[in-house]
């Protein structure tokens, strides 16, 4: 606690010297000079960086809080007598051993301890530990800070996890502008009534890969070798971006479909290369009352920068920080999530999201799962590497709008 409020006085500090630069050119009329420019980008990308600081140790705050709830022994149970972060680190340690040598370079105590997390498939071949293994707990915090840090959907979306790869239906029923009735003592309550319809959205499971990667032996082998290293930089970062471009863009058709193809209209900006303050309000406003309430705005880092440099008719500006613990910085008090994928301000591009996007629900069937091949690139004495997830979406709102997008003309 003590570092994030430290960490957010420091930006908090910027902030107003970044407003002292904008401020002294507007008052004399002028555009900000080279100068002053380039002391604005310096300042405003320490903000940036002082807000990742932030976010990470807030994310990291609740994901223990998390873990220690989950580590809780239930009262009476075999696991109370047992140490839920030393069997987390022996599978952790198992899995390493795994990764280097293989399973079969696993013992049979060993193998038990990996045997849960074991993912076979029908078509697999009769090859030991062809069918992966799903990545331990011990590294599911890492999956999680990859796919919130280099993407943007899952933040915000409603994620709902499932054991397997079934299709699943989520119900939707638009009653928005449906009424009780107000009766006597003794009126019938059955009088009138309006009939609900509701409509199924199925949620499948699309496959994802970071590709296999080849890996020389001799890394492997190293004893310094870092495990979590190698599977945060090279598998889960590229399952994040890839994942984030289809939660974001994907058509909906044999792919998941993306939150700006879901969208609804909602406004429409008068020029094709900037965004003003009234038509944020606009957008805001396009979204029916009871979606506005748990509403933010999506859009990418660059029209983030555009955005905190609009102000309203009384001269203060529309982008605020958040100075307290757990406040986030805000739009038009609102709050708003970077999504990197989304498009640039331009001509006929839809660069501002605003909505619930507790609407927009991700479906992620099971936990990823890492494959080894010691086959694929034995020619040159590498280990293949390869992790999988599988993800679908899609807005689940029943066509009310609960979120808008603001577009360009050509």
């Amino acid at each position: 606690m003590p570092r994030l409020k430290e960490l957010r006085e420091q930006r908090a500090s910027l902030v107003v010297k970044m407003n002292e630069i904008n401020d002294k050119a507007n008052e004399e009329k002028r555009s900000l000079s080279t100068e002053e420019s380039q002391q604005w980008d310096q300042i405003d990308n320490e903000v940036v960086k002082l807000t990742e600081d932030i976010e990470r140790q807030e994310r990291l705050d609740e994901l223990n809080k998390e873990n220690a709830k989950k580590q809780e022994p239930v009262p009476g149970s075999k696991r109370e007598e047992q140490d839920p972060k030393k069997l987390e680190k022996r599978q952790m340690d198992v899995f390493a051993k795994y990764v280097c040598g293989g399973v079969l370079s696993l013992n049979n105590e060993e193998r038990s301890v990996l045997q849960p997390l074991l993912v076979e498939e029908k078509r697999q071949s009769t090859t030991p530990g062809e069918g992966g293994y799903t990545i331990p707990t011990g590294f599911a915090g890492e999956i999680e800070k990859a796919l919130l840090e280099f993407g943007g959907v899952l933040a915000v979306a409603g994620l709902r996890k499932t054991t397997t790869g079934n299709p699943i239906n989520y119900p939707e029923v638009n009653d928005i502008d449906n009424k009780g009735r107000m009766i006597g003592e003794k009126g019938d309550a059955s009088q009138g009534t309006t009939p609900i319809t509701f409509t199924n959205k199925a949620l499948s499971a699309y496959k994802f890969t970071s590709d296999f990667l080849p890996i020389t032996q001799e890394l492997l082998d190293d004893s310094f070798f870092d495990i979590p290293g190698l599977i945060n930089d090279l598998f889960l970062e590229r399952i994040a971006r890839i994942v984030n471009q289809y939660l974001t863009l994907g058509t909906g058709t044999n792919q998941p479909q993306g939150v700006v193809t879901a969208a609804a209209a909602g406004t429409t900006a008068a020029a094709n290369n900037t965004i003003t303050g009234d038509e944020l309000i606009d957008l805001l406003h396009a979204v029916p009352s009871a979606y506005r309430r748990n509403g933010l705005f999506m859009f990418n880092d660059n029209t983030l920068k555009a955005i905190k440099k609009l102000k309203n008719n009384e001269g203060d500006y529309i982008w605020l920080p958040g100075l307290k613990d757990g406040e986030p910085d805000t739009i038009l008090k609102k709050p708003y999530q970077i999504n990197d994928d989304m498009a640039d301000i331009g001509a006929s591009t839809k660069s501002v999201l605003f909505g619930d996007f507790n609407k927009f629900k991700v479906r992620q069937a099971g936990n990823p799962y890492l494959k080894r091949s010691e086959h694929i690139y034995i020619e040159t004495d590498q280990i293949g590497m390869g992790l999988f997830a599988r993800y679908d979406s899609r807005l689940i709102d029943a066509g009310v709008g609960a979120i808008k997008y603001l577009d360009h003309p050509a």
